[in-house]
C-alpha cells in the first residue's frame, strides 16, 4: 500500500467508491457508505450503534478502533500527513 496518495486521489476514490484505503488497515469512508456498512455489522460490534450522521468522512481501521469523524478536506490532508510519517506495512 502506498501511503503517498495525494488528497486528490483519496477524495476521488471516496466519491467513486465510497471509501479509500489510506494505508494498510486504515480506511476513509463517506457517511453514506459507513452507514450502509453499519447495517451489516453484528450486534456485538462496537460501531453498531454509533451515530454516523455528523461528519461527512470517517476513518476506520482493521483493529476495531473507534471511528474518527472528519468534516473537511483540510482534516483529511492532516491525517494523510500523519500517516506519511509512520512506517507502512
Amino acid at each position: 500500500m502506498n501511503t503517498k496518495k495525494s488528497l486528490g486521489q483519496v477524495v476521488g476514490e471516496i466519491f467513486t467508491d465510497g471509501f479509500s484505503e489510506l494505508d494498510c488497515g486504515f480506511y476513509i469512508q463517506d457517511r453514506k457508505s459507513i452507514i450502509e456498512m453499519q447495517k451489516r455489522l453484528g450486534e456485538l460490534d462496537g460501531s453498531k450503534n454509533q451515530d454516523f450522521s455528523g461528519p461527512y468522512f470517517w476513518i476506520t481501521d482493521d483493529n476495531g478502533m473507534k471511528p474518527i469523524g472528519l468534516s473537511s478536506f483540510k482534516e483529511i490532508a492532516r491525517f494523510l500527513k500523519i500517516l506519511a510519517r509512520r512506517r507502512s506495512c
